[in-house]
């Protein structure tokens, strides 16, 4: 009866100690996220190394998307070294203006043609991103390649609402022409 009532104990103190554990994993990744999207870089990198997950999303926005939207590069290259999943970042990153952080998580395996139906080309062609258009373009995207959500090519996407009223507008209409889009 004793050991029975001591095992029950124990399990008791297990289950808490595992509630207590999973607290604090969450408590990282939130704070992991807060710091990447504040620009800590120090801090962001202790909480990598005490174990925090780089895929880690606050707010349904991970670590790396704000790092990216608050324009963080130094905080988005360490998230993708240790292990931030670029296509994650997916649209922010290809209506952030910056090829060269493209080109990086290209290396980290960014997708280009985008996930689950969002086609990067749309994306800075509605950011009104001209030189992300040039970029996309020269690594191979198909400039008439139907958006998954709308149904609209580049050029149709290009003509119309928001990015029409972009003043790089008709660079995008430039390239866009320039790659074969119909």
């Amino acid at each position: 009866m004793l050991l029975k009532r001591r095992i029950q104990i124990l399990l008791v103190l297990l289950c808490i100690t595992a509630a207590l554990v999973g607290v604090g994993k969450l408590w990282l990744n939130w704070s992991l996220c807060k710091l990447s999207w504040s620009g800590d870089l120090p801090a962001t990198k202790q909480k990598l190394d005490l174990g925090a997950d780089p895929n880690a999303t606050s707010y349904g926005l991970s670590a790396l998307a704000g790092a990216i939207w608050y324009r963080h590069r130094p905080i988005a290259v360490l998230l993708l070294r240790r292990g931030a999943d670029p296509n994650l970042a997916v649209p922010l990153v290809f209506g952030s203006g910056d090829p060269e952080l493209i080109a990086l998580m290209m290396t980290h395996g960014l997708s280009i043609q985008g996930k689950e139906g969002t086609n990067a080309l749309h994306v800075a062609i509605f950011a009104g991103k001209a030189d992300i258009v040039a970029f996309l373009l020269q690594h191979g995207v198909d400039p008439n390649a139907r958006d998954a959500d709308t149904g609209k090519t580049p050029l149709q996407e290009a003509h119309e609402g928001w990015a029409l009223q972009q003043h790089d507008s008709p660079r995008i209409l430039a390239l866009l022409r320039a790659a074969g889009a119909k």
